[in-house]
């Protein structure tokens, strides 16, 4: 199945939210960091950190919502979809299937956000040098960071009939995200909604002389038991009746 998932994807339109993702991201941070020019003379660091802001807030959650959502999209408008959905094994091999898709399609957004940053330092910008090699850590750690978030819209698309409900529900999550990532008491919390984890990759005060290797070791632990947990519990939750029971009535 998994290859066949592979196949699809030579004709699928979630190509374009994967190229779209970044590009909107760059394209937001190039904008904050020419409106900050005035004040701060542009740099690696300033273009960088404003398009991390903006990918890791709302543009990358709401893709990862997108490509769930058009993913299943696929399936549950297609004429297999009534064997799949009352077939355990086939419907475990889809959920193994699925997963795996979003999450190379996810790493491909990552790669894309760095070539885009890249490209416009060096063709907008014509900045010096290279960029900080912490942004291909921060990268890996934001594809590993958003893997509660992949499951979660992966069991929310599965849930509702409507594609776009889980990419609203997403996008709640994200302004959620956003306001408690302002309370500093707050720090615990954000890592039970699975659009903080994401916020959590890169530090409060992004610059170039961060010791991003300090900053994953001072979140590590909680991240981990965090993507444990929502892994855990949501893996088991679609494959337990009351999902099959609900996709069965649909």
């Amino acid at each position: 199945m998994l290859r066949a998932e592979l196949l699809k994807l030579n004709r699928s339109p979630v190509w374009v939210i994967t190229i779209l993702t970044p590009l909107i991201a760059v394209a937001i941070g190039t904008y904050t960091a020419l409106h900050i020019s005035a004040n701060t003379p542009l740099s690696w660091e300033s273009l960088t950190a404003m398009t991390l802001r903006a990918h890791i807030y709302y543009v990358y959650p709401i893709g990862i919502a997108s490509l769930s959502a058009a993913i299943l999209a696929m399936e549950i408008n297609g004429p297999n979809w009534t064997f799949i959905r009352t077939s355990s094994q086939t419907f475990i091999q889809l959920v193994a299937a699925k997963l795996f898709v979003v999450i190379l399609l996810c790493l491909n957004i990552q790669g894309l956000l760095i070539v885009g940053i890249i490209s416009v330092g060096k063709l907008l910008f014509h900045f010096e040098g290279i960029l900080d090699l912490n942004v291909l850590n921060i990268a890996v750690l934001m594809l590993f960071n958003s893997l509660p978030l992949v499951i979660f819209q992966l069991w929310l698309s599965f849930w509702f009939t409507n594609p776009f409900n889980p990419i609203v529900l997403c996008t709640f999550g994200c302004a959620l995200s956003y306001w408690i990532q302002e309370i500093p008491s707050s720090y615990p919390i954000r890592f039970i909604i699975p659009q903080s984890l994401i916020s959590e990759s890169i530090p409060a005060q992004y610059n170039t002389s961060i010791d991003i290797v300090s900053h994953i070791q001072n979140n590590i632990l909680l991240v981990l038991i965090s993507i444990i947990l929502f892994t855990v519990f949501f893996i088991l939750y679609i494959l337990t009746s009351p999902l099959k029971d609900h996709l069965n009535r649909r």
